[in-house]
């Protein structure tokens, strides 16, 4: 029976979540990035309150997510190196896990990405008005973009190498 397009991506995606749940090492990714999620929020327990200086604060807030936003627009498209290196050798074939690796690292830029959105979203709309870099919730979802981003480049690297191993044998 052929595959219609639909069950071909139902196939498919299925295929890559089995992949991805049954690589263990996702956990260590979620480990890293609730420890360093209690250690950003901690840090804003007994934290002083700043002067009124408020659009500076804004504006340098908005200057450290905005790079981590450009570190993310090089490095998700290269997250598709996969598919590019699948499709154009068909004597290349990569791992299961390594797709799963791939999708884990689009997965995490991905979440920096809009969590470095939204940051620069509120810190345009209210940097004006209140300090936006003493916003507990402002400060944690800029701590989450560069934890996401970190564990996206862990994971996007590891992904490489994998890729290079399977190339160079």
């Amino acid at each position: 029976m052929p595959l219609t397009v639909g069950r071909l991506d139902t196939q498919i995606a299925s295929s890559v979540w089995g992949a991805v749940w049954g690589r263990p090492l996702w956990f260590v990714d979620l480990l890293v990035i609730f420890v360093f999620l209690v250690f950003q929020a901690l840090s804003f327990v007994g934290a002083p309150k700043r002067d009124a200086n408020l659009p500076e604060h804004a504006d340098a807030l908005r200057s450290a997510s905005s790079g981590g936003l450009t570190v993310v627009g090089i490095l998700l498209p290269l997250s598709f190196l996969a598919i590019q290196i699948r499709t154009s050798s068909s004597s290349t074939t990569l791992s299961s896990t390594t797709l799963a690796d791939f999708f884990l690292a689009t997965a995490w830029l991905f979440l920096s990405l809009a969590s470095g959105v939204w940051v620069l979203w509120i810190s345009g709309i209210r940097g004006s008005t209140e300090d936006v870099a003493h916003r507990l919730d402002i400060g944690i979802t800029y701590g989450a973009q560069l934890i996401f981003l970190l564990v996206g480049v862990w994971r996007l690297v590891w992904a490489v190498s994998s890729t290079i191993t399977s190339l160079l044998t």
